[in-house]
């Protein structure tokens, strides 16, 4: 990086300026003299008379820093956050030194931890600082907090820039004004660029387009604009990953981890898995002793976070690898493998042979080893597409189908070997799914949605609590029998798999996407034989109609899904090829709303996401969408109450909106739910579905023990 005098100058005299730098202040150095950050400790102390106390952490250690800290009188105290946690870790509640004026932190995001920490450890007088500036800028951005500030968000802005600098935020296309996007730096105080890399320093250093001597650099940071006009951090834009079809901001579950109460710092990083796909690995280190076991973790997040971003695997550490400048040292993290977490958990190995072959399963589809006999399915960042894949797997290796729902009961290795001990004796099919049998509640029914299955409502089931009892209904076709060809056959065998557990009513009943239709019947049918109804919920978002389709554009969908099988046995750059060159004519014949729905099919493939894994699905999807089109709905005579997806994203339900809009009753609530069609029963929006159900729930039972 070429620097020059008038860069630092400027600088310097900004940073002077902001901070009251003296002749009576001492200055830490704890940076190497090569990086950018010692810029600010040299020549702030240079160019002010100021001491500079240079501290080798490597060589003094912790301890050694406290005593410098204090034996020097250091009024400016500089480090990156990852420093100073550690400090505060080291120092057992003892105030750091009592000459302390500033706590400057930059380099990294600042939680709103750190300034905890500092309230606690440092003198009444003291503020806190915290900067934002690349070695391209130095610092452009400065936040001050003082002991009475308070912090509202997880992360700590960084502020606003300082004299004669201007912060944008400029979306992908480079257009500024955005309220979310990359930050960039115009100024006349930048550096020159970079040593002998012209191409590189074009593509960041650019022209200010009001022209003048003003130059733009885009940082390859995002920042958020809050209403107070400061800048929030919000990670790398190179941070961004897509996993499955996903873009994933790894700091954002860096930052949600390293909430957790017992977690002292997390790192979050994507290793490619010897099975070609990329995976999200979480590393940590503990607070204290006893440290938290992976699962908890595991559970934590997913209170927090959807599915798509919970790690692979959980790696913990003694301590995150540092560079130089006191950054977290991305290269030198460990892949799983090398480092299986040291949680302390006692490792089960398989008995025989069966398990080894099981565990081997788990590991292709999971993407992570070595695999306990005991780990939890869901626990490893399972899922139900993965969960599709493993039982396919099962299927192929040891030619013996299981009900997909045998997760539920039997999650573990252990337990699913068990179940192939006994050649599925102990996980006889059944459309009535146990995924919470106990429970002091009366029981919530909930039907599957277009493709059968029901892991989906796992969230869900969770978040009613211990005391409901939760039973989902899977479509008969997915045991290998013949689906059920109309609605009301559908919910007249899923009245009597209820009646076993459930003789008599009040009954709670619910539907996704196409089972709110089947619910919809079930309700009906129960009321005219006498039954009572306390609840029918639906759970709804709307995908396209194609129900008008002419002939033609069914022959030309039945091609293009032709296409997308051929597809299934290319990878990588020939697969994108033939569904483009084989998509393209196919596609042009069809209806927008046709097309749409296709070729999120192929989409889905594009990323490497199989839309569904297995003829099987692909039959009971077929077959359970004719039923919903064929249903004539009539008037229920009863209240129903319809959670509504605030993003209502076609493609996802492929329930068209026509067949949803039929279903009326004589009281009907529309609730706004958060979340897309799909993730309204993911985490985090499935919190909001759960407790408005929750409540919804209670308020029927009292309501029914009062009549």
């Amino acid at each position: 990086m070429l620097q020059n005098h008038r860069n630092v100058l400027h600088f310097i005299r900004a940073y002077s300026a902001n901070l009251r730098l003296s002749a009576d202040d001492r200055l830490t150095l704890l940076s190497s003299y090569s990086v950018d950050a010692a810029v600010m400790d040299i020549f702030g102390a240079l160019l002010n008379g100021a001491t500079l106390c240079p501290i080798d952490i490597r060589e003094v250690g912790l301890v050694g820093l406290r005593v410098r800290l204090r034996r020097d009188g250091v009024t400016v105290y500089h480090s990156t956050p990852t420093v100073f946690r550690h400090l505060i870790g080291s120092s057992a509640g003892e105030e750091l030194a009592p000459s302390l004026r500033l706590i400057v932190l930059g380099g990294e995001e600042v939680r709103r931890e750190d300034v905890e920490a500092y309230r606690r450890s440092t003198p009444g007088h003291c503020l806190f600082v915290n900067g934002f500036g690349p070695t391209e800028s130095t610092v452009s951005l400065q936040h001050f907090v003082d002991k009475a500030t308070r912090i509202e968000r997880a992360s700590v802005p960084v502020g606003r820039a300082v004299v004669d600098t201007e912060v944008l935020l400029l979306s992908p296309r480079g257009e500024p004004g955005q309220i979310h996007g990359e930050i960039a730096i115009r100024s006349r105080h930048l550096a020159l660029g970079y040593w002998r890399r012209p191409l590189q320093t074009r593509a960041v250093f650019l022209p200010d387009p009001e022209g003048g001597e003003r130059r733009i650099y885009r940082t390859g940071d995002m920042g958020r604009l809050l209403v107070d006009g400061c800048i929030e951090f919000a990670g790398r834009r190179d941070s961004q990953v897509k996993i499955r079809g996903f873009r994933i901001e790894m700091g954002e579950i860096e930052d949600v981890l390293a909430r957790h109460p017992d977690v002292r710092e997390a790192a979050v990083a994507v290793r490619d898995h010897s099975s070609g796909e990329r995976r999200l690995i979480a590393y940590w280190v503990a607070r204290a002793e006893p440290a938290p076991e992976d699962a908890a973790l595991r559970r934590y997040l997913r209170g927090k976070l959807p599915d798509s971003m919970m790690p692979s695997a959980f790696v913990r550490l003694e301590a995150l690898p540092l560079t130089p400048s006191g950054k977290i040292d991305r290269r030198a993290l460990p892949d799983p493998e090398e480092a299986r977490s040291v949680d302390g958990r006692a490792f089960e190995d398989p008995r025989d042979g069966l398990e080894v072959r099981l565990a081997r399963l788990f590991e292709r589809v999971l993407g992570t080893s070595p695999i306990s006999m005991g780990d939890h399915f869901f626990d490893l960042g399972g899922h139900s597409l993965l969960a599709v894949r493993l039982f396919a797997e099962i299927e192929a290796t040891f030619g013996l189908r299981i009900p997909l729902a045998t997760l539920f009961t039997a999650p573990t290795v252990a337990q699913l070997a068990e179940v192939l001990r006994d050649k599925g004796a102990s996980a006889q099919w059944s459309s009535l799914v146990p995924l919470q049998p106990g429970g002091r509640l009366r029981p919530f029914f909930g039907v599957h949605g277009h493709s059968g299955e029901v892991l989906f409502y796992r969230d869900l089931c969770r978040r009613l609590g211990p005391d409901q009892p939760f039973f989902a209904l899977q479509a008969q076709g997915v045991n290998g029998k013949p689906p059920h060809r109309a609605v009301e056959a559908m919910a007249a065998h899923y009245l009597d798999e209820i009646r076993t557990v459930q003789p008599r009513g009040p009954y709670f009943l619910g539907g996704y996407c196409l089972g709110a239709i089947v619910a919809f019947e079930m309700a009906q049918q129960l009321l005219a034989r006498g039954e009572e109804v306390a609840l029918l919920a639906l759970f709804v978002g709307y995908g396209p109609d194609l129900r008008g389709l002419s002939g033609r554009a069914h022959h030309l969908g039945a091609r293009l899904s032709f296409h997308l099988g051929r597809a299934r046995s290319l990878s990588g750059r020939d697969r994108r090829t033939y569904l483009l060159r084989k998509g393209r004519d196919v596609a042009l014949g069809l209806s927008r709303s046709a097309r749409s729905f296709l070729w999120r099919r192929a989409y889905g493939l594009l990323e490497g996401v199989p839309y569904l894994p297995s003829r099987l699905f692909r039959d009971v999807e077929e077959m359970n969408l004719h039923a919903a089109r064929s249903y004539v709905p009539r008037m229920y005579p009863g209240s129903m109450i319809v959670y509504l997806s605030g993003e209502t994203l076609p493609g996802l339900c492929l329930v068209p909106k026509r067949d949803l809009d039929g279903l009326e009753a004589r009281e009907m609530e529309v609730v706004p739910v958060p979340g897309g069609t799909h993730t309204m029963m993911q985490e985090p929006h499935v919190a909001v579905l759960g407790a408005l159900l929750k409540a919804r729930l209670q308020t029927r039972v009292t309501a029914a023990s009062r009549s």
